[in-house]
């Protein structure tokens, strides 16, 4: 019956700690049932039954769990502690004991036990009934004026959320004994192992949260039991990165290959891939501690990452095919991605025949984009060919969809009318099932269409194309973008064949494929490419020399800049988290130097970086504009180079302030210059390589910056 209960699946809630929640002293044991309440109420479990509600008794010594069916109840007076079992896992379960007065749990008036469990949880389920009810056993000995033995139950909880937290160390795992208590009844035999690193029989943890007890063997494989052992778990799944802290948010590290390392973020915390040991690992730089998640053997390796709201995504060759994984966080497991599909995604590179394989992988907010290419090179010609395939993997269903397939025709009319489908640099737009392309007539690409495609649940691929014809011929798809759920397009055409210049045009896309026009965004050189920058209700263009918003909301479009003709604005957009732009520019006819520019999204004013940063008493006359620019959840950062000399700086624009990040001496050696530096989109972390003077010798160090 318990197990029955057990599966009343908290496993649809997760949960958020906050400040008042920590802190049972100021909770009633009537607020900590109707916290409870709130967080479980009509639970469901099993076919049938839900749990409606816990209430207390008259005695207030009392929980009953009101089911449909049933109304089992929990004895307040007789719990002597709470534990989790198999913690972390997808099965995990609690477990209420019995003090030695006897039961706790009663199912119904002719059956009582000294425990009883609650299962099929996963860990956000597990955390918020450990909280939850363990804030109500904590209340009731508040009331009742029974002192707590050691922590609370929410003090706790907050150690379980500790990536290093163990209920218990499995047979053969290494700890290292800290300290074990002259109370301890084996402590002769055993203090002559304290401070010595040994193998364990097996220890749980103490309901004191602090101390092990169990079975550990010594060098000499002999057995000894331990009540309270202080220990260190060795825990091979997490490693010393090596870093110590020099300054505020600045590490010093004697491994290049942080520097050298490719990093992502995913839940605001970073991760990378450890080449050598097959590992995806989170790193923490300020802990010194990089812990593995994702491990795989060495004869399959990991070539790529991606990463969704929801999922870190990852491939895998063994060099006869790739594999698709998907890891869950909530869960802590990586699953394999598997359907007909991957049946495509072989890896048999072949030197005789000059073929090659790649397979890449993209990031979405609810998606990744798989692309799997072959190369082929012929030998005695040098010809190379390349046949790419697009896939899709959607959180929601984790189906792995073929997005596109060269060569794919509609009728003999079409076989006719185009030599080769394909999909342009551009990408997709996705509506539900719909996918929206852009593809092209021939090989020569000299005329676009726009295209849709009816996902297939049958053969998990988009297929029935269809395509739409743009007038003029020479009109084409520039770029492809979603922002809020739809779909947009920013197409070119030519007022001529010979023309070498063209106009663009703003466009919306419904699921039938259908254009909705939109607005003009000016004209320009043929070679000159429109760039976009989605923030918020507002999707910002640049289009030639000129700058454009449209307001999602009203559905309205405007210029807003407005360059000379001879102004290039040659790169992207820049977001900044404050809503700014940033962007470069600078005059071709005569050519004038490029200039980094800040568009105030508050005045709708463009404003000269150098204007706004050399203001400030930091800064000196520059050589260079900025180099580099690094965006985050509170300030910008940029790399400056004045006087051929690299400078870190945290930027406020909204303050119009600049304050640079000073690089501090280590012990005796004195900072001399920034080097290099490394960074990643997104990650919010610096990589600097850095020369310090030992006296007149130089020595190379490598530091980590943590933006904020």
């Amino acid at each position: 019956m318990l197990k029955k209960i057990l599966f009343f699946c908290f496993v649809f809630f997760s949960i958020t700690y906050t400040t008042a929640q920590n802190n049972t002293s100021a909770i009633s044991l009537e607020k900590a049932i109707e916290d409870f309440n709130a967080a479980f109420n009509y639970t469901p479990y099993g076919n049938s039954e839900y749990l409606t509600k816990i209430s207390l008794n008259e005695k207030r010594n009392i929980i009953t769990l009101h089911f449909q069916k049933s109304k089992p109840q929990i004895l307040l007076e007789r719990i002597d502690k709470m534990e989790c079992i198999k913690f972390g896992k997808d099965d995990a379960k609690i477990r209420l004991s019995s003090n030695k007065i006897g039961y706790c749990y009663c199912s119904s008036d002719n059956d009582c036990r000294d425990y009883f469990e609650f299962d099929k949880f996963n860990q956000a389920a597990l955390d918020k009934f450990f909280l939850h009810f363990g804030n109500i056993i904590d209340a009731w000995k508040q009331e009742n004026k029974i002192k707590t033995k050691g922590l609370t139950y929410a003090e706790k909880n907050a150690k379980m959320r500790s990536p290093d937290f163990l209920w218990e160390i499995k047979e053969g795992k290494s700890v290292q004994i800290i300290d074990i208590p002259k109370s301890d009844f084996n402590y002769k035999s055993v203090k002559k192992i304290i401070g010595t690193t040994v193998k364990v029989g097996r220890m749980d943890l103490n309901n004191d949260f602090e101390t092990y007890r169990g079975l550990i063997k010594t060098a000499e494989n002999e057995l000894m039991a331990i009540d309270n052992a202080s220990i260190i778990p060795i825990n091979n799944n997490i490693r010393n990165t090596g870093t110590q802290t020099i300054a505020a948010n600045l590490y010093e590290t004697s491994d290049p290959a942080i520097y050298e390392n490719k990093y992502f973020n995913f839940n605001k915390k970073l991760y990378t891939v450890n080449k050598g040991d097959n590992k995806i690992e989170e790193i923490d730089f300020e802990f010194r501690k990089a812990k593995t998640i994702i491990e795989k053997d060495l004869n399959e390796k990991i070539i790529a990452t991606a990463t969704s709201n929801r999922y870190i995504y990852f491939a895998t060759t063994n060099g006869n095919r790739y594999s698709l994984y998907f890891y869950d966080p909530v869960t802590t497991e990586s699953k394999m991605l598997s359907n007909k599909q991957t049946d495509w995604l072989t890896y048999l590179e072949n030197a005789a025949t000059g073929e090659k394989y790649e397979l890449y992988l993209s990031s979405f907010k609810d998606r990744i984009e798989i692309i799997y290419s072959v190369n082929k090179i012929n030998n005695s010609t040098g010809f190379s060919a390349q046949n790419r395939k697009h896939y899709i993997v959607f959180d929601e269903d984790l189906i792995v969809r073929a997005v596109h397939t060269n060569s794919r025709i509609n009728s003999a009319t079409d076989l006719l009318k185009f030599k080769n489908y394909g999909i342009t640099y551009t990408g997709f737009g996705f509506t539900k099932n719909k996918l929206l392309m852009n593809i092209y007539k021939d090989e020569t690409g000299k005329f676009h269409q726009l295209a849709t495609a009816t996902y297939n649940p049958k053969t998990f691929s988009y297929d029935s194309i269809k395509t739409y014809l743009l007038k003029p011929e020479s009109m084409t798809t520039e770029k492809i973008f979603e922002a809020k759920g739809e779909v947009f397009a920013i197409v070119s055409f030519k007022d001529d064949t010979y023309s070498k210049t063209k106009r663009n045009h703003l466009y919306k896309l419904n699921e039938k494929g259908q254009l909705i026009s939109i607005g003009n965004l000016g004209k320009g050189e043929e070679n000159d490419l429109a760039s976009i920058a989605i923030m918020g209700d507002h999707i910002y263009i640049k289009s030639f020399s000129a700058f454009y918003k449209y307001t999602l909301s009203l559905d309205y479009l405007k210029e807003i800049i407005s360059y000379p003709e001879n102004v290039i604005i040659p790169s992207d957009l820049y977001p900044s988290k404050d809503g700014h732009l940033i962007f470069r520019k600078f005059a071709k006819n005569p050519l004038g130097p490029s200039e980094n520019m800040i568009y105030n999204w508050k005045t709708e004013t463009v404003t000269p970086i150098t204007q706004i940063l050399n203001s400030n008493k930091d800064f000196k006359d520059t050589e260079d504009p900025f180099s580099k620019w690094i965006s985050t959840e509170k300030f910008n950062y940029v790399i400056k180079k004045t006087n051929e000399k690299y400078a870190l700086y945290k930027i406020d624009i909204n303050q119009n302030l600049a304050e640079q990040v000073q690089i501090p001496n280590l012990d005796y050696l004195k900072f001399k210059e920034i080097i290099t530096y490394a960074y990643s989109i997104n990650i919010n972390h610096i990589f600097l390589k850095v020369k310090y003077l030992e006296k007149n010798k130089e020595v190379e160090k490598y530091l980590v910056y943590k933006c904020e």
